[in-house]
């Protein structure tokens, strides 16, 4: 009666068997990978916020419109830090979501630049292509796992006419960067992290599905071996398969995973883990984590994070 009301919090470190030995494994959290993506990606990333940035207004009456354009804003700067591809296919749905279809030439050129787009083809048709990402809009409201890896609806911008000479700018400066350095941030990890790992198998965390499968695409291009892939929408057979692959000994070095992948999967065969971007929530980078920092492991776990500078 005396602890009604009360409770008590440990960290994995704080806890101890009865003979006071740890239960969990040590944690190694190094110091930020600072990435520089170069002056066009800054320059892209400030008129990004500029431009979904909300309106300054002392009005009561707009508070849930400003934090809507607050959300908004937060999440269109988190999918284009993450990798110009994402940021990009974010652009691109707001675009669709704004009616725009493929007889704009802008959107046309965007969406050929996407591809291979998520789990698609390099040689999807346009159209088909358009078609798809009109279904994925549309549906992300009702499909919670699917939903899980496409950001959150709100009316956007494009709506307006006076907003879409912004946007068909910040998708030309996407298609450029797309074509330009598209990868320059996964050669950066490549070589600062993977590489220097030597044969370990490594869990690596991104937020949106376009970074997560232009990463594993930048990997099997650079090692001969495809690796294993943790998406929204995957059936549990699927999912399965791609964790049993990496779990084998000889099967694939690197897991690459969305948010959708942060929650009930063991991955202790891996004692490394990379947060490819850093989500808002703690708890989400936290939720990571715990696929390789689990009981029974004795190996100290070992925590990289990518963050792009100037973001």
């Amino acid at each position: 009666q005396n602890l009604a009301g009360r409770g008590i919090y440990r960290t994995k470190d704080d806890i101890r068997d009865w003979d006071g030995n740890p239960v969990f494994p040590n944690r190694q959290v190094n110091p930020p990978l600072i990435v520089d993506l170069g002056p066009d990606h800054r320059r892209w990333l400030a008129n990004i916020y500029n431009f979904y940035r909300p309106a300054n207004s002392n009005s009561t009456a707009d508070d849930s419109r400003r934090r809507a354009a607050n959300w908004r804003c937060a999440q269109a700067m988190q999918w284009a830090t993450s990798s110009p591809y994402a940021g990009l296919g974010y652009l691109v749905r707001q675009a669709i979501r704004a009616g725009w279809d493929p007889s704009d030439p802008t959107l046309l050129q965007a969406l050929s630049a996407l591809r291979p787009y998520r789990t698609g083809t390099p040689d999807e048709p346009i159209q088909a292509l358009y078609l798809r990402i009109k279904r994925e809009v549309g549906i992300a409201s009702v499909d919670r796992d699917e939903s899980s890896d496409i950001e959150s609806e709100f009316d956007t911008p494009a709506l307006d006419p006076s907003f879409q000479p912004g946007l068909r700018s910040l998708l030309k400066e996407g298609i450029h960067l797309v074509q330009s350095a598209g990868d320059g941030k996964f050669r950066r990890i490549y070589t600062s992290l993977l590489l220097p790992a030597g044969p370990e198998k490594i869990v690596l965390f991104a937020q949106p599905i376009e970074t997560v499968t232009a990463l594993a695409r930048f990997l099997e291009k650079q090692t001969g071996q495809r690796p294993s892939i943790i998406i929204g929408g995957q059936s549990d057979a699927e999912r399965r398969k791609e964790v049993d692959n990496f779990l084998k000994p000889n099967g694939s070095q690197f897991l690459v995973s969305s948010r959708a992948g942060g929650e009930g999967i063991n991955l202790q065969v891996a004692r490394r883990l990379v947060h490819i971007d850093v989500p808002w929530n703690p708890m989400d980078m936290e939720q990571r984590v715990g696929r390789i920092h689990r009981f029974g492991s004795r190996q100290t776990v070992l925590i990289d994070t990518v963050v792009v500078k100037d973001s």
